[in-house]
C-alpha cells in the first residue's frame, strides 16, 4: 500500500479545495438523510392531525384567544374585500388575548380588508358596549360571549 503523498494534490490550496469538497457533500448527504428519515414522516403524523379536524378547528384558534371564530367568519364573509374595519376592544380585555391577539388574528383573517378605527364603517367589538356605538349600530353577528360583528349607518 502507497503513503498519501501531499505533492500529489499539487500544493496546500488543492488540499483545501478537496477538504471543502468533502464538507459539502458530506453536508449534502446528512441534510438529505434527516429530510427523508426525519422530516417527511413527521408531516404524515400532522397531516393525520388535520385531517381528523373540521373547517373549524384547523381555521381558528380556541376562542379564549380571538372571541369567536363564528363571528370572525361572518366578518370575513360579510365584509366586502375592498372594505376598512374597525376592532374596538372593551376595558375589561384589553390586557388580555382578546387585547392583542384578536386584532392581529383577524389582521390576517380578514386580509384584504383593512384595519381602520378611525373611519371604518364596519366593526368587531371584543368585549365593548355596543351601546356606545350609537342607534345607528347593526349587529350581524353575535357570539354571545360579548363578541359582536356589525355595521355602522344605514
Amino acid at each position: 500500500m502507497r503513503s498519501l503523498d501531499l505533492a500529489s494534490f499539487g500544493s496546500a490550496r488543492g488540499l483545501a479545495r478537496l477538504g471543502v469538497i468533502a464538507c459539502v457533500v458530506l453536508t449534502l448527504a446528512v441534510t438529505l438523510r434527516w429530510l427523508f428519515h426525519d422530516a417527511l414522516p413527521g408531516q404524515d403524523h400532522w397531516a393525520s392531525l388535520n385531517s381528523s379536524q373540521t373547517y373549524a378547528e384547523r381555521t381558528f384558534p380556541s376562542d379564549e384567544f380571538i372571541g369567536s371564530g363564528h363571528v370572525a367568519e361572518d366578518a370575513r364573509l360579510w365584509m366586502p374585500r375592498d372594505a376598512t374595519y374597525r376592532v374596538l376592544v372593551g376595558s375589561k380585555y384589553e390586557n388580555s388575548p382578546w387585547g392583542w391577539a384578536a386584532p392581529n388574528f383577524l389582521a390576517g383573517f380578514l386580509f384584504p380588508r383593512r384595519r381602520d378605527d378611525a373611519h371604518a364603517t364596519w366593526v368587531v367589538c371584543l368585549g365593548c358596549d355596543v351601546g356606545s356605538l350609537g342607534s345607528s349600530f347593526h349587529v350581524l353577528s353575535d357570539g354571545g360571549n360579548g363578541v359582536v360583528f356589525g355595521r355602522l349607518g344605514e
